[in-house]
């Protein structure tokens, strides 16, 4: 889902996010780096942001309709009262869930994708893709001597 740099037409997105239930803090921290995000991937997918839309303190296994932004997403959107060419989630794994991904595709009737070099469609495969990525990285250092404290290795 590419535009030619030539034609200077920018394709006009909608940013779809799920913020968990952590501190206040935590909270306003991750809205923060989503701003970012958004701001750096609107420049460098050359995006028109129509909107972003937020959820806060739902899980990802919430059903669609039942998250409040979600519902406001698809509402306006049905209504063309938010005109756009793609949803954008970010991380869909995360912010739907699998059992999420058909009836969020359905519910938003236009494309919902996610970024990489350039704008890939979400589907249900990205869960397994996800799952993957994850077993194959093996885990930080940091990580490590967080799972085998230096105190319960024998000398």
């Amino acid at each position: 889902m590419s535009r030619s740099d030539s034609d200077g037409a920018r394709i006009r997105a909608v940013f779809y996010h799920r913020v968990g239930s952590g501190t206040p803090g935590d909270q306003d921290a991750a809205v923060l780096r989503q701003a970012a995000r958004i701001a750096e991937l609107a420049q460098r997918l050359k995006l028109q942001v129509v909107g972003v839309y937020t959820d806060f303190a739902v899980t990802r296994s919430t059903p669609w309709p039942a998250r409040p932004a979600a519902r406001k997403l698809t509402q306006r959107l049905a209504d063309k009262t938010v005109r756009a060419e793609v949803v954008i989630v970010e991380d869909p794994h995360h912010a739907i869930g699998p059992a999420n991904i058909p009836a969020a595709l359905k519910a938003i009737g236009i494309p919902a994708c996610t970024p990489r070099e350039a704008l890939h469609p979400v589907t249900a495969d990205d869960l397994v893709i996800a799952i993957a990525a994850r077993m194959s990285t093996p885990p930080s250092p940091t990580r490590r001597a967080r799972r085998f404290p230096i105190s319960d290795r024998r000398r």
